[in-house]
């Protein structure tokens, strides 16, 4: 039993604090190690014996998490606006509904982009 209250509130921020760092998948995780040693999408692919979609599922997921992740090299900076003045106006965030009005888009650069962005207001 925890008596002292300064200490169990010591040790419940630390707990927070660990639940924040640790909000990438294993998988992800290996894949970040690989990714910042410079390594592309596909050779990361290939060198873990993964599908490219699982790799891109990983960006996806360290654009949603990692603050200082960047997504410009994956989308270029207009099409980053474009995406989100077009989900903003249209309402949506329906992946098809982005693609089928900007087809110049992947969908993973229209996944990439509200997964950075899509929490924040654009107004």
């Amino acid at each position: 039993i925890i008596k002292d209250a300064s200490y169990f509130n010591m040790l419940t921020f630390l707990i927070k604090d660990l639940e924040k760092a640790d909000v990438l998948t294993f998988s992800s995780r290996k894949t970040w190690n690989l990714l910042i040693q410079g390594n592309t999408p596909e050779k990361i692919a290939d060198l873990r014996n993964l599908k490219l979609s699982t790799i891109e599922d990983h960006l996806v997921e360290f654009a949603l998490h990692l603050e200082n992740f960047s997504i410009d090299p994956y989308v270029d900076k207009a099409i980053q606006l474009k995406i989100i003045e077009l989900s903003r106006s249209i309402g949506t965030r329906q992946l098809k509904l982005i693609k089928d009005q900007l087809k110049t888009a992947t969908y993973l650069q229209i996944r990439l982009v509200l997964a950075k962005y899509g929490d924040r207001k654009w107004n």
